[in-house]
């Protein structure tokens, strides 16, 4: 885990559940903290900050896009803001695969293994959650 992606989940904590800090503050220093993880100046994430300024009435999509980009070198953690967030908006690509029903996937799909060797559980657990989908929301998605 970087100070970045940190500084990121203080932020959404701010914006989120006005907790930690001001939202606003927090958004600034982990833009400035990816800044410097990137090997750029303070000056460049000044100038950066003052066209791409913190939006408190979609506190999602400023957090959202900030971190997609900061976290580009850690996918997984970049995927999840995505989930979370639902920001930035993404497209799937016309070449995405099938399951996916031309979406961004949102999960993983339960392994093959699963389905073959324990197949009465993974039905109730994939009836239970609207499908094995890979645009299937987990529970703590609910937009």
């Amino acid at each position: 885990m970087t100070s970045t992606e940190v500084a990121f989940y203080l932020t959404e904590a701010a914006a989120r559940f006005g907790i930690g800090g001001t939202p606003d503050i927090l958004y600034q220093n982990a833009v400035q903290a990816s800044f410097k993880e990137w090997n750029l100046s303070a000056q460049d994430a000044q100038a950066y900050l003052l066209s791409n300024p913190y939006n408190a009435a979609n506190w999602k999509k400023s957090i959202g896009e900030q971190a997609w980009v900061a976290m580009y070198n850690h996918p997984v953690v970049s995927w999840n803001f995505y989930r979370r967030l639902d920001y930035p908006l993404l497209q799937a690509p016309p070449t995405a695969i099938a399951n996916a029903s031309g979406k961004v996937p949102v999960r993983l799909q339960y392994p093959t293994l699963e389905a073959t060797t324990n197949g009465t559980n993974y039905t109730k657990a994939a009836t239970a959650i609207g499908g094995d989908k890979l645009t299937t929301k987990v529970f703590w998605d609910v937009q």
